[in-house]
């Protein structure tokens, strides 16, 4: 797929989907550039030059069981907004970031089914030098995020399933800096554990109820009960 059109716009991007017996896979990639832009007769300066790709491969084992590996990769140059008191500030920043997974999903019987993943997460992002904005430290993040999680649903009956996990994540804090914080390998852990029901009513119609518990070294804990 090609893209073009004003302000700079520009954009390519190819997918590839195939299968062969067990084997699925998916492999996608991205080039996306705009530059400034105008509303109401005021040019609005902005800037972006971003690539990203992703790859994806499955191991299926009939309908009981698939492993799928998962891999994407970003990184991208910006223009950012700083807001100071009454004035307003465009600098440049940057981000990249990589994250992989791998899932396995199992179907227990005809009613139940697991699904167990573990997770991880690279990303650094930053806000280059500006003059304009005499700032004594730009903005800049890198953190590494892991974990892992376990979801079990159970199917009663035609209009009701039961869902439950729990999720458990580790932040490393490799280094964060703004104008008033400066932390340096820090390492913060949530971890959560809920529970779903779902009823459909009708066809039309369909109740959600949902209790989960977070907790966060730095933030606390906290009970959320939902509905819709």
């Amino acid at each position: 797929n090609l893209e073009t059109g004003s302000y700079g716009r520009e954009r390519e991007n190819i997918l590839h989907l195939g299968r062969k017996g067990d084997w699925s896979w998916s492999i996608y990639a991205q080039k996306s550039i705009m530059g400034d832009y105008s509303s109401a007769r005021h040019k609005i300066p902005s800037y972006e030059n971003t690539e990203n790709a992703d790859v994806k491969i499955t191991r299926s084992w009939g309908d009981a069981a698939d492993l799928t590996l998962s891999y994407s990769v970003f990184s991208g140059r910006y223009t950012s907004k700083i807001f100071k008191i009454k004035n307003i500030f465009m600098v440049d920043a940057r981000k990249a970031e990589n994250s992989s997974s791998l899932e396995y999903r199992r179907k227990i019987s005809n009613t139940e089914n697991n699904t167990f993943g573990i997770y991880r997460r690279c990303s650094q992002a930053a806000y280059d030098d500006d003059p304009k904005v005499n700032d004594d430290r730009p903005w800049l993040l890198d953190i590494r995020t892991e974990g892992f999680f376990d979801r079990y649903s159970k199917q009663w009956h035609a209009k009701n399933t039961l869902t439950a996990g729990f999720e458990y994540y580790q932040d490393q804090v490799l280094d964060y800096q703004d104008l008033r914080a400066n932390i340096n390998d820090r390492t913060l852990i949530s971890k959560a554990v809920y529970v779903q029901n779902e009823w459909q009513m009708d066809d039309e119609i369909k109740v959600t109820g949902t209790l989960r518990q977070d907790y966060n070294s730095y933030a606390g804990s906290k009970l959320s009960p939902a509905a819709a």
